[in-house]
């Protein structure tokens, strides 16, 4: 028995999107192939989106690409309330983001798109009979709840700020941040339990209306906050 808005499962790898968006980036530098060292950056960063890789490309003094892809993942389990928790939390963004330099030094202005790659599951399973709407139900009645985020969609909007340029700089080695966020749109929530009383239709209703509770929550998550701090080499 299941409840829910979609029946979407599980999220596609990064592997070629992110190879993808390394191609598309480098045949964008090669078009504009000028023999200036800092044409091209390849570095590492860290940040809230976990630790990952990025190229970039410094097409003009005031204008660049960038592509990145990172992945971090959480996994929490406990006991409270005789309930026992299991939830695990997922991103694998994939961005690709143009940059522009108004004043033409390492500040930088972003946009971009982001295949974010987002994925939040959990269970909870009780220990002793418990209240459920208007039944006083046993634990293998009730059985393990589990419910899953399931966003509208895999590409969102990314806008922010930060430093780091390719093009120009004595030194080989670059430093560079972000501050932004990911534009998230609606996210569903899909709730399903596997206990003796699941056909229950007075069950169902409870279930249903716990579940739209938890959706109306992830709905109010607009933003994804984005900080990363790294380092680059020029080529």
């Amino acid at each position: 028995m299941s409840a829910g808005l979609s029946s979407k499962r599980g999220w596609p790898g990064i592997g070629g999107s992110a190879v993808a968006a390394v191609f598309v980036l480098l045949s964008a530098v090669a078009a504009d192939a000028a023999p200036r060292r800092g044409r091209v950056t390849v570095g590492a960063r860290v940040g809230t989106t976990g630790p990952g890789v990025q190229v970039s490309g410094g097409l003009t003094r005031f204008v660049g690409v960038r592509a990145h892809a990172s992945q971090i993942g959480v996994r929490y389990r406990a006991t409270q309330d005789n309930l026992n928790f299991d939830a695990a939390f997922r991103a694998r963004p994939v961005s690709l983001l143009v940059d522009v330099h108004p004043f033409g030094n390492a500040f930088r202005l972003s946009a971009g798109w982001v295949h974010h790659g987002l994925y939040l599951e959990g269970t909870a399973t009780p220990r002793e009979r418990r209240q459920w709407g208007p039944l006083s139900l046993t634990p293998e009645e009730i059985g393990t709840i589990s419910a899953r985020a399931d966003p509208k969609n895999a590409g969102v909007g990314y806008a922010g700020l930060g430093f780091g340029r390719p093009l120009g700089g004595r030194r080989r080695w670059m430093f560079f941040g972000d501050a932004g966020v990911m534009f998230l749109e609606r996210i569903d929530l899909v709730a399903s339990a596997d206990g003796l009383a699941a056909d229950n239709p007075l069950f169902e209703a409870e279930l249903e209306r716990r579940r739209r509770d938890g959706e109306r929550e992830l709905r109010r998550i607009r933003y994804f906050p984005v900080l990363a701090l790294g380092f680059a080499l020029r080529f």
